[in-house]
């Protein structure tokens, strides 16, 4: 490599050389000269740990997405004249609502709570769908309490559920029961209002459809680094239910969506 390369390491900075785990090392090595090596990352939290913070002020700048990040990486120690803004963008003309026909939910998602009421029509429910990994800090626990304690089986909603495992088994159809079960919520006399949960491979190219499919999109995140499903929805021209905390509050408003107080700061 001459000195005229740049290298841009996208990952969180326990990755950068030399690495906390093993990983490709970036910048990599055997190589000498870089022009300028740039560090993106993000993180969900109100702070950096040290660690972090020495390497990223390493690097010769450091892109973040939101001011929410710009605000913690400095307090945190990052030298503020490394921190740069670098926003992350959405397709909007492949987000685009009228391009696209709904997918059949009745034909990808698995019912984990409730019934379908006898004699409905499943195209008058009111569709939420929530588009996570399933971690803690998502806030599926709060989700589902919400849900759950708002509305019961003849309301005529369904939430739907796109998951993927994170250190965790894909069994979250017995998950979503055992935590209801090991709750505080009284089941309604009408019975519970449906959860659905969609554990196969949506191709990105149906990930519109699946986004049409729906008349809100739910998210109350614990702590997001941008928030590409909240992105996406809103693209799609769905109401938007989602945190008010750490990277949304770039681009969430009272007057494009739903903001929920919370997060989480610890």
């Amino acid at each position: 490599m001459d000195d005229n390369t740049i290298v841009i390491c996208h990952s969180e900075p326990g990755a950068w050389y030399p690495p906390l785990f093993q990983t490709l090392p970036c910048p990599p090595t055997g190589y000498e000269n870089y022009r300028f090596i740039i560090g993106r990352t993000m993180f969900e939290t109100d702070r950096l740990n040290p660690e972090h913070v020495r390497r990223c002020n390493q690097m010769d700048s450091v892109w973040v997405p939101t001011e929410f990040h710009v605000s913690t990486f400095i307090q945190s120690g990052v030298d503020s004249s490394k921190v740069v803004k670098i926003v992350q963008p959405v397709d909007v003309n492949f987000f685009d609502p009228v391009k696209y026909k709904p997918l059949d939910l009745a034909s990808i998602g698995t019912l984990a709570l409730g019934s379908t009421p006898l004699n409905s029509n499943p195209d008058n429910k009111f569709v939420f769908l929530s588009i996570f990994k399933w971690e803690y800090r998502k806030g599926w626990d709060v989700l589902l309490q919400a849900y759950l304690k708002e509305f019961s089986n003849v309301d005529g909603v369904a939430l739907y559920l796109l998951t993927n495992p994170y250190h965790s088994d894909r069994d979250f159809c017995n998950k979503i029961v055992e935590f209801v079960e090991g709750s505080d919520l009284v089941k309604p006399v009408d019975g519970w209002a449906p959860i659905y949960v969609i554990d196969a491979h949506i191709p990105h190219v149906d990930l519109p459809r699946l986004y049409n499919a729906a008349d809100a999109f739910v998210l109350p995140s614990r702590g997001e680094g941008w928030g590409r499903p909240i992105v996406e929805a809103m693209a799609m021209s769905l109401p938007v239910i989602t945190t008010n905390w750490s990277g949304p509050t770039e681009y969430i408003t009272e007057e494009n969506s739903y903001p929920l107080s919370g997060g989480c700061s610890e």
